[in-house]
């Protein structure tokens, strides 16, 4: 058996379930939402939208905030959402959490029948480090089965890479030069190399900015729009702003508390896999090594460190 066929399709979750967690990705879904300034894109009309799912839902953070718009919560609008776990779903006596039916679900795994083809939105967030190669064209394709010919798909998701002022993102369109990112001693290198090598230890795409395109055109679904937004970490923040203009400088000490801890539980689990290098090629096996490599990375980051998040509105054609 190849080392591919052994990659699962679905990877284990490696952060904690617990209320830090929640706490966590619901603030995270606030920073990335003010970094967009929207929670559904402008080419979705709401007002026409009657049945609605946000898939690999998480906390709900995004079900919860579509329900409580003023053009939402006056109208009959059937929401839905789902994850492949219940662990870090809404409490039942959060306010409007009784607006949405929770279940779980494996998105890798085909809807209830019941469901295929009833929806006029699917959303989902943030699977680059849930689904892998072999996932994402299982996903897509049971994404466009749940919508109605003509229905929107909202996906929004970022790279395993980190970017700085001085050494951004490619152009739009254009891939990733891993090699590059990922040579040298350089602190910058050093957090890419964690990022990348657990995405390929994982078997996750390397660049959905870049390859999405091409994912959904395999699994016939126009784009309608598409958009990259940088989202700053440490004291980018405070120079940064959302894509409409919304300051972000008050997520300055969460964004480096939540890239700590990333950074903590990847760089444990590549020296636990004896794959956690310096730049030298040198193998970090100590735990007094590790730590003080995290508190390198950590000063380095709160200088500022750019997240590229891309985001793509898809419909399923007509007739199809």
């Amino acid at each position: 058996m190849s080392s591919e066929s052994k990659i699962p399709i679905e990877p284990k979750y490696v952060l904690d379930d617990n209320n830090s967690e929640v706490s966590r990705l619901n603030t995270q879904y606030l920073f990335f939402k003010t970094s967009f300034d929207y929670i559904v894109p402008p080419v979705v009309n709401v007002a026409h939208l009657s049945r609605v799912i946000d898939v690999a839902a998480g906390t709900g953070a995004w079900a919860l905030d579509f329900v409580s718009r003023p053009d939402v919560r006056d109208r009959d609008v059937q929401v839905f959402a789902c994850d492949i776990s219940t662990a870090k779903f809404p409490q039942a006596d959060k306010p409007d959490v009784n607006k949405i039916t929770f279940f779980q679900h494996d998105v890798t795994k085909p809807f209830p029948d019941e469901m295929l083809g009833t929806f006029d939105l699917v959303n989902m967030n943030y699977l680059g480090f849930g689904l892998t190669v072999q996932g994402w064209p299982l996903a897509l394709q049971n994404l466009r089965d749940l919508l109605k010919p003509g229905g929107h798909l909202i996906l929004r998701d970022g790279d395993p890479f980190l970017f700085t002022h001085e050494n951004p993102p490619p152009l739009e369109g254009q891939e990733h030069d891993i090699v590059t990112y990922t040579q040298g001693k350089s602190a910058l290198a050093t957090i890419n190399r964690l990022y990348s090598g657990w995405a390929l230890q994982q078997g996750f795409v390397l660049g959905l900015s870049y390859h999405m395109q091409k994912m959904l055109q395999d699994a016939s679904l126009p784009v309608l729009s598409s958009l990259r937004v940088l989202v700053p970490h440490g004291n980018y923040c405070m120079s940064h702003k959302g894509l409409h203009g919304s300051p972000l400088s008050e997520y300055t000490a969460f964004s480096l508390q939540s890239f700590s801890q990333v950074i903590n539980v990847l760089s444990l689990a590549l020296m636990e896999a004896g794959c956690l290098e310096l730049g030298d090629g040198t193998l970090i096996a100590d735990e007094e090594e590790r730590l003080a490599l995290v508190k390198e990375l950590q000063d380095f980051a709160e200088g500022g460190i750019l997240f590229l998040l891309s985001e793509w509105v898809v419909v399923r054609p007509l007739g199809s």
